[in-house]
């Protein structure tokens, strides 16, 4: 299993290990705010939304059927936890509204993290696919 493996062909229980893997990763990395590591829920989503970060519930909400490979999985983990640590959250609604979503500069630092995911992969989640591989 690599990177490029569908998130269709691993466990439910695979998936959630790998989110908390990137989430470590992510601690160890990035760091954490005062409010602590987010509450992590890996779930099912009908939509195309990824993930999203609950600023007030300080949650993380990663929707691995709508994450096709483990890469994405990674990205979208680093880009929600790069959520969970900006200061000027509260402000994310106006600053949509200002400058749209793909100019939000909480979204543009977000998705500049997601260049991290080959790091993260081969820090934890590589030997983690390499282990389970071999079972």
């Amino acid at each position: 299993m690599t990177y490029k493996t569908p998130t269709s062909k691993l466990t439910p229980r695979r998936i959630r290990h790998i989110c908390d893997l990137v989430m470590d990763w992510c601690v160890d990395t990035y760091g954490i705010k005062k409010k602590g590591v987010p509450f992590l829920r890996v779930t099912t989503f009908d939509g195309s939304t990824f993930g999203e970060y609950d600023d007030i519930d300080h949650e993380i909400y990663i929707y691995h059927n709508n994450c096709k490979s483990v890469r994405v999985l990674i990205q979208t983990m680093i880009h929600e936890y790069t959520h969970s640590i900006q200061k000027g959250m509260r402000s994310y609604s106006k600053l949509s509204k200002e400058n749209g979503y793909w100019n939000n500069p909480l979204e543009i630092e977000a998705r500049s993290k997601e260049k991290d995911w080959k790091q993260c992969y081969g820090d934890c989640v590589s030997p983690y696919l390499r282990r389970v591989t071999k079972l």
